[in-house]
């Protein structure tokens, strides 16, 4: 029973921290979110935010790192199942927050001005130039069944802001539970009986 009981705590222990750093997380979603929509008409600033969607695994280490330092004695190990349940719920926490963030914004804000960019960005002469150039609009027309750019923008404008959202979460799914096997691998300690 005491076993148990220490079981339970150690992962509310590994839930709590988790909530906070998955706010920290999600707030830097969020950011990487907004910067793709700016990205959108501003090349360097979407630059930005796949820069920051890249340093998400580093960021996930620190806070996990964080966690052990802040909840670990000297001395004493930390497992592997602890950093991976940490990091997993903390990406977890961080979805959900990211796919509120993103169903709010869609819903009430952004009242399809992101597929106006689009629609804009696609229309400029030297996109269109390029495209053609390059080959790629032939291409986008072979693999969606003779649609074009634009005409995929409007029907993803077609699309509810939940399943956006409901995307987000599903890719999160996938993402944490990968990107947790990892970060545990960097964060795991094992004890060391000098310092003890």
């Amino acid at each position: 029973m005491a076993e148990k009981t220490k079981k339970s705590s150690l992962f509310a222990q590994a839930n709590s921290y988790a909530m906070l750093h998955g706010l920290y997380f999600g707030l830097m979603g969020m950011v990487s979110v907004a910067m793709f929509r700016i990205g959108i008409v501003y090349n360097w600033v979407s630059m930005l935010g796949y820069i920051l969607v890249l340093a998400s695994p580093f960021v996930a280490v620190k806070l996990t790192r964080r966690f052990r330092d802040e909840v670990n004695p000297p001395g004493y190990g930390f497992s592997y199942a602890r950093a991976y349940v940490h990091s997993l719920l903390m990406g977890f926490y961080a979805g959900i927050i990211v796919a509120v963030f993103v169903a709010v914004y869609m819903t009430w804000f952004d009242q399809g001005s992101v597929f106006d960019a689009y629609q804009s960005v696609l229309a400029r002469p030297d996109v269109v130039e390029t495209m053609k150039a390059s080959g790629m609009e032939q291409q986008f027309k072979a693999a969606t069944s003779g649609k074009t750019m634009t005409q995929i923008v409007e029907e993803m404008r077609q699309v509810p802001p939940a399943n956006y959202a409901a995307s987000i979460i599903y890719m999160n799914l996938f993402v944490a539970p990968v990107m947790s096997l990892i970060v545990a691998a960097f964060c795991r300690k094992s004890p060391n009986p000098e310092a003890l």
